[in-house]
């Protein structure tokens, strides 16, 4: 149950993703010619408007072919001219156009992430409430006189619900910050400067950052967010979510991070099958953290991802020719190799991680 489960909302993140190029393109003025949920063999078809929808036989996410679309991505000399004369070509229209419809299909896994998102805040989140749990001799808290088991109301002003926003905002800070503490039934208003100590961050690397020498309580707390909150938080994720994604990137290709480090579908579906019987808050905050990461890989500069297409438009744009049809089958070629090899890795590495005692 929890394998088929993962599987439909992988096939759901894809299609999702496909209902973005669908809407942008049919604002553009662009015929949709086909848009099938799944791939293969088409099962059941009827057609709506000039546009065939279908249902067919591999279920794993879906697709969406726009007039003219092939020939674009093609750059063969023969196809290219073939279809720009008709309105409703997806050759037809101006460059910016053809960006946000490539866009949009990453633009929509953004947001489903940010619903996702929008959803766990609302049922709740476990989380580790802003309680002290130790206190690190001679440093400013201590100094500053709290103690085990006070509870931190609010920091700089800014009125905190969990242990993570109250580390975050301690990191982050320059210069002095004020705590209001609950130290039993006695409030107590505090001001200290943080020093820098060294830890590891999540990549496993040596950082300085900010603290004031607390540690947080074993105690787990529900928080729940309604209205303007819960859209606040759930925007705070999406962002955090999109920022550490791009950090792996980053990492990944200056090698800070090793290749044993990238997963597959494989991995995800494996973790997310695991999930999805026993906690269904986690399921979804990881779905929503697997939406956009699809958004942001979408969006990479290397064909064929709509972000090396967006590429070759925007040199059409600034050099006012197509690029070279040998050139760029040549990119899309070297992109697909690289696409497939990054897989292969993913795959050995998931297989490995999944088989091992």
């Amino acid at each position: 149950m929890g394998l088929l489960a993962a599987l439909i909302i992988l096939a759901f993140f894809i299609v999702f993703h496909e209902l973005g190029h669908f809407i942008v393109a049919r604002m553009c003025g662009v015929k949709v010619e086909v848009f099938s949920l799944g791939f293969g063999k088409k099962l059941l078809v009827f057609e709506y408007k000039g546009t065939q929808y279908a249902i067919s036989v591999i279920p794993l996410g879906g697709y969406v072919q726009l007039k003219g679309q092939q020939e674009a991505f093609t750059h063969s000399k023969q196809s290219a001219g073939l279809e720009t004369n008709d309105k409703d070509s997806f050759l037809a229209k101006s460059p910016w156009q053809r960006i946000a419809i490539l866009i949009a299909g990453s633009g929509f896994n953004f947001l489903l992430g940010f619903l996702l998102y929008l959803c766990v805040c609302i049922y709740g989140i476990t989380s580790v409430p802003p309680i002290v749990g130790e206190v690190v001799d001679s440093m400013p808290a201590q100094e500053a006189g709290i103690s085990r088991g006070d509870r931190i109301l609010n920091i700089n002003s800014v009125e905190i619900h969990t242990w993570e926003e109250f580390s975050k905002i301690v990191q982050d800070s320059e210069g002095m910050i004020s705590l209001r503490v609950q130290s039993g039934n006695v409030y107590k208003d505090i001001t200290l400067m943080p020093r820098l100590v060294e830890s590891k961050n999540v990549f496993g690397e040596l950082v300085w950052h900010n603290a004031i020498g607390v540690s947080a309580t074993q105690q787990v707390q529900i928080v729940r967010y309604t209205g303007l909150q819960a859209i606040i938080k759930a925007w705070e994720k999406t962002i955090e979510a999109s920022k550490l994604i791009l950090q792996s990137l980053q990492k990944l290709i200056s090698g800070a991070l090793g290749v044993q480090h990238i997963s597959s579908v494989v991995g995800i579906t494996h973790i997310m099958s695991s999930l999805a019987q026993s906690d269904l808050v986690v399921f979804f905050a990881l779905s929503a953290l697997i939406s956009i990461n699809l958004g942001i890989f979408n969006l990479l500069p290397i064909p064929p991802l709509d972000g090396g297409h967006i590429l070759l438009t925007l040199y059409e744009t600034i050099v006012r020719k197509k690029p070279n049809e040998r050139i760029a089958n040549a990119l899309m070629l070297a992109g697909l190799a690289l696409l497939l090899g990054v897989m292969m890795i993913g795959v050995y590495n998931d297989i490995n991680r999944i088989i091992a005692p």
